[in-house]
């Protein structure tokens, strides 16, 4: 009976066979000089040395690269927090905009939106996130400008549309309509989708609406405003990941109303003074701008390698 062998080398050129598989269907696999406890051990070992040598050369070289990034940066300069950010070599080359315009979608309403890469090729939206963040020149790079007709859109009150800010006429349901609006006004069939964070909220809103005018749904960050996920990121769960800055997203409210920040916020965001909605836009946005990656810094790489 015609047999295939796996193998393992040994120190000194010697070859261990482990088992031998036999080619017939109706034999069974039979032991063949199977290492000793002692061996296993031996390999054991030697495998989680190896790991760990791996694990330390990839955290050395990591914390190398960033060490010579930080110091470029001036000596005064106090250590930021870590903002989620795409790094430059996985996005195509910054590109201009061949067409720009604004669409009158209400009589309140004035939308910015822009059009990059191939004005002949397979159209793409890109929903931004926020709600409110508006569009970012990175944006028109996550496609490739030779392929796709990229199109972005400043949704209502975000980005340089206007008016700024405005919560008057701003629902989901407005939103998804403006896209409709927009992709009449330029003349497109049918587009592929492309939504971030609370923009994959509003892709999967406009394709369960319009779905005969969806080619593909490509989500990311995907964040659904389901009660669930915004009581663990605005009121118990966030908070064990990042207690430090929970805290001044935490104190920016009194005691008394903290069994709902969501409300609390809302009500001092839709404040006529502003010097109550300024304070807490501020804390709000820093608790979500510090908190929408869970990158560890070097020092804490290191920290899961040493232990």
């Amino acid at each position: 009976m015609l047999s295939k062998l796996l193998s393992l080398r040994r120190a000194g050129g010697k070859t261990l066979q482990l088992l031998a598989l036999p080619t017939s269907k109706n034999a069974r696999p039979r032991p063949v000089n199977v290492p000793t406890k002692n061996e296993r051990e031996q390999a054991r070992r030697a495998a989680v040395a190896l790991s760990a040598v791996a694990l330390t050369s990839l955290a050395v070289s990591y914390s190398t690269s960033a060490s010579s990034e930080a110091a470029k940066k001036k000596e005064n300069q106090i250590d930021q927090p870590h903002y989620l950010s795409t790094p430059e070599e996985f996005l195509y080359p910054a590109i201009q905009p061949f067409n720009t315009g604004t669409l009158q979608v209400s009589p309140v309403h004035e939308l910015y939106y822009e059009e990059c890469g191939n004005p002949y090729g397979k159209p793409v939206i890109m929903v931004h996130g926020g709600p409110g963040a508006g569009c970012s020149a990175s944006m028109r790079r996550y496609h490739d400008p030779r392929v796709y007709r990229i199109i972005l859109l400043d949704q209502r009150g975000s980005g340089r549309s206007k008016p700024h800010a405005s919560l008057e006429d701003n629902t989901t349901w407005h939103l998804v309509e403006d896209m409709e609006k927009l992709r009449r006004h330029l003349g497109i069939d049918k587009w592929q989708v492309f939504g971030g964070s609370w923009g994959s909220t509003l892709s999967i809103s406009y394709a369960v609406t319009h779905p005969t005018r969806v080619t593909e749904l490509v989500l990311r960050g995907i964040f659904h405003l389901r009660k669930l996920e915004i009581d663990f990121y605005y009121q118990h769960g966030a908070n064990f990941i990042y207690p430090d800055r929970w805290e001044a997203y935490r104190d920016a409210i009194p005691e008394e109303e903290r069994g709902d920040f969501v409300k609390a916020y809302h009500k001092r965001l839709t404040s006529d003074d502003p010097k109550v909605r300024i304070p807490a836009a501020l804390a709000w946005t820093t608790w979500e701008k510090t908190t929408s990656n869970l990158i560890p810094p070097v020092s804490f790489a290191l920290t899961i390698v040493i232990c």
